[in-house]
């Protein structure tokens, strides 16, 4: 039988071979650490209506929220109100306020069924009084990528503002 000579590992092969190791250990660490979060389940970032995640879904109906009247804090845009896109719905909805004169207040982004808006930031601070004849304007798009426009509506309500 012939002996077998053993191979001598050079002291340079280890050295490479722990920086190799290193830098996998580092890139990995950096990738992790800059892997981009799961994006939001709300577009528009406002919180979850409780309870309305597990409502059924109503196909080919859309239930948009009756509001009578708001009130507003005068000499800020930004306000404490939110409003909801109810839990059956199917499609996002994007709500609009808009003075009788015309004039557009408050634009929501688009909101997910079940959620509610971040607080309202008004377009310009509105001044003490009551507002009358506001049309709150709905308007709906699929919950998809395309966000293809579908039906809409409006009611009246009325804005006080203190």
């Amino acid at each position: 039988m012939k002996e077998q000579k053993k191979k001598k590992v050079s002291p340079l092969t280890i050295i490479l071979c722990v920086l190799l190791a290193a830098a996998i250990t580092v890139i990995a660490i950096l990738v992790l650490r800059n892997k981009p979060e799961e994006a939001p389940s709300v577009i528009g970032g406002g919180e979850p209506i409780p309870e309305a995640q597990n409502v059924p879904k109503d196909v080919g109906n859309t239930h948009l929220p009756a509001y009578g009247s708001l009130t507003f804090t005068a000499g800020t845009k930004e306000q404490e109100t939110v409003l909801q896109n109810p839990g059956e719905n199917t499609c996002l909805i994007r709500i609009s306020l808009i003075l009788a004169d015309g004039t557009t207040v408050y634009t929501s982004e688009l909101v997910k069924p079940g959620y509610y808006t971040k607080p309202i930031t008004l377009i310009a601070p509105m001044e003490r009084g009551i507002y009358r004849d506001v049309t709150m304007k709905y308007e709906c798009f699929t919950d998809d990528e395309a966000q293809t426009p579908l039906n809409g509506a409006t009611t009246k309500l009325d804005i006080t503002v203190q």
